[in-house]
């Protein structure tokens, strides 16, 4: 699947891409901050509104939509570019900044939600159709943001509706001799207490603070809770999301957070551990809690491989320590399929 077109970039449009709406950013700052333009002040901000959340998108949608760059980039460039006109329109000539805000963004960004899903069960059913069982909706609904949108915008989404995906619609996996959990060392007791602990805080921060601003307090409290609800994802995300072996891969998971797909062919052996591996340059540790988590199976394959993350780049390895509830059955399964 791909929505861009093959006309690669030359450096005169990444130029125009990049430095056009960059100086009529610049220009509009000037010319909001300009003493002698005061007396228009109002006009202006209006004016520098309307530019920065709609000129700007268009002329940047102008410039790519010929090129290799997905077309949906727009969505991220719109956001920016409320976000900078938050910053620099006066707050008191921001009116029309507010009902954009307030009235229209949440229309885009619910037509862009609902698009995502219509994209996301579309695929499903051609999945379903072509008896690709081995794909599941988080997967799916993966392959869809990255298709749609550049690798960054793509992951900040994934983690967001991964989050709400596995935090309220994802309660059981199917289980095959094939799946194995890898959640029973502790992780989740730790992120258990995690939660556990937010709220205490939380209830003691909103009283300090409430006694202060009661805006703050609000807006402290709605943060902490909305991160208890991504520890609460990812918990889910940990029960409900098995490394599964296929029949010529091995993909390895770490609930939304980490992914590594090894092709079974590129094994070169499996081998049990219970020594300490942080300090080991040349193993990598796939859990990224890897300071409570103690790996007890090691992966070496022929060829490096690279385990794809959220928000660093790929982590590039040659053996990788790896835990799994059930090693035995585990390691005895794979040896069947190497």
């Amino acid at each position: 699947m791909n929505i861009m077109n093959n006309q690669t970039l030359s450096f005169r449009q990444l130029v125009l891409i990049i430095f056009l709406p960059l100086a009529v950013i610049f220009f509009i700052i000037a010319l909001l901050k300009t003493q002698a333009e005061k007396q228009y002040i109002d006009t202006l901000s209006t004016a520098a509104t309307y530019d920065l959340l709609f000129t700007i998108p268009f002329v940047y949608f102008l410039l790519i939509r010929k090129t290799t760059i997905s077309n949906f980039t727009v969505i991220p460039v719109f956001i920016l570019m409320m976000s900078i006109a938050s910053f620099i329109v006066p707050p008191e000539h921001s009116i029309h900044l507010i009902i954009i805000k307030n009235y229209f963004f949440p229309i885009i960004e619910t037509v862009f939600i609902v698009f995502i899903i219509t994209k996301t069960v579309k695929q499903i059913r051609i999945f379903k159709q072509k008896k690709l069982v081995s794909q599941d909706t988080f997967s799916i609904l993966k392959e869809t943001l990255n298709y749609l949108l550049p690798k960054t915008v793509a992951n900040i989404f994934q983690l967001e509706l991964g989050v709400i995906y596995f935090a309220l619609f994802k309660w059981r996996t199917k289980k095959s001799l094939l799946t194995f959990t890898y959640h029973k060392n502790g992780i989740l007791s730790i992120l258990g207490v995690l939660i556990f602990m937010i709220f205490i805080e939380t209830f003691v921060m909103h009283i300090l603070l409430i006694r202060w601003n009661i805006y703050a307090a609000w807006i402290f409290t709605s943060i902490s809770i909305y991160s208890a609800f991504q520890i609460f994802g990812l918990i889910k995300s940990l029960i409900t999301y098995p490394v599964k072996i296929q029949k010529d891969s091995l993909i390895l998971r770490y609930g939304f957070l980490r992914e590594s797909i090894i092709l079974l062919d590129q094994i070169q052996k499996v081998e049990f551990t219970s020594s300490e591996i942080s300090k080991n340059k040349e193993i990598k540790i796939f859990s990224p809690f890897d300071t409570f988590e103690s790996p007890n199976i090691i992966i070496h394959l022929k060829n490096e491989n690279t385990i794809n993350t959220l928000w660093n780049k790929p982590i590039k390895y040659k053996s990788l320590a790896i835990y799994i509830d059930d090693k035995n059955n585990f390691i005895n399964t794979l040896n069947k399929y190497v």
